[in-house]
């Protein structure tokens, strides 16, 4: 599955036939290595890069390994405090081949390490909503692509949320991700569901949820209960790689595929190996 199916799913142009299910980007963890083998393992549609920091307009960057032979959309998600700097750096890869006009590129708005926000940059945007809507119009002005964010609720508390909600509506984006915690619950705040849900009612383009899917009956209540479009999954793959596996089985209502203790230490000595 390339990119342009991918979107045409969460643009309802084939019927949302099955949620969309992505592996969120997670700095050391979703390297090249670890999103073949989860391709490998089955049932993901869209896997994510770690985020690059962008600092520089012609700031110099790997090639992105891709994953063209599981037919797996590649998310590749960059991270920047201005909009000025990270649109030079978008052309500059273009022009030196290590981005193309139909790469999916992903804006974070949702790091919430101190050290990142204290450069203006992942969550710290959720802080100055202007400056984000002008960010991701000239990230548009760049690239005709997919072109999408990942964000939370909030920063110290979801009190602003109506307000981002009004910023992200004004977004030229192909959809959103969405951690339903603030900044500053990190990842022990309770998880509050229902802030999908009013994104649901309030954005123009589709919305994915994120947040406390550690299962396939999870990933059910997420879908029923918001009306999500799609799910990203992270810490729940790590600790389950045949998670995305399950949650298609569960949609679909066969079998789920058995991995026990044995295929998961069998996982864990490929991923070394490798």
């Amino acid at each position: 599955m390339d990119n342009c199916s991918v979107i045409d799913r969460l643009k309802g142009a084939n019927g949302f036939a099955r949620p969309v299910l992505a592996l969120a980007p997670m700095e050391g963890v979703t390297n090249s290595i670890f999103r073949n083998l989860i391709c490998e393992i089955g049932g993901v549609d869209l896997v994510a890069t770690e985020f690059v920091r962008i600092t520089s307009g012609r700031q110099k960057i790997r090639p992105f390994v891709r994953h063209p032979q599981h037919r797996v959309a590649l998310q590749i998600q960059l991270m920047a405090s201005e909009g000025s700097v990270l649109a030079e750096n978008i052309e500059f890869l273009k022009q030196r081949g290590v981005l193309d006009d139909g790469d999916w590129l992903d804006l974070n708005v949702g790091c919430p390490s101190k050290r990142v926000n204290a450069h203006g940059a992942g969550a710290a945007l959720l802080l100055e909503p202007s400056k984000l809507l002008e960010m991701v119009h000239r990230m548009r002005a760049v690239h005709k692509g997919p072109l999408s964010l990942k964000t939370r609720v909030g920063y110290q508390s979801a009190e602003d949320y109506p307000n981002i909600l009004k910023c992200l509506a004004k977004c030229p984006l192909d959809f959103v991700t969405i951690h339903a915690r603030t900044r500053c619950g990190q990842y022990t705040e309770p998880v509050n569901w229902n802030y999908l849900r009013k994104a649901v009612q309030i954005l123009p383009f589709s919305v994915l949820g994120n947040g406390e899917v550690w299962s396939a009956d999870d990933a059910l209540r997420m879908l029923e209960q918001t009306g999500v479009h799609g799910i990203m999954c992270g810490r729940g793959v790590i600790r389950d790689p045949f998670l995305f596996a399950r949650i298609c089985a569960k949609l679909t209502g066969s079998a789920p595929p058995f991995a026990g203790r044995g295929e998961l230490l069998k996982l864990a000595a490929e991923l070394a190996r490798r």
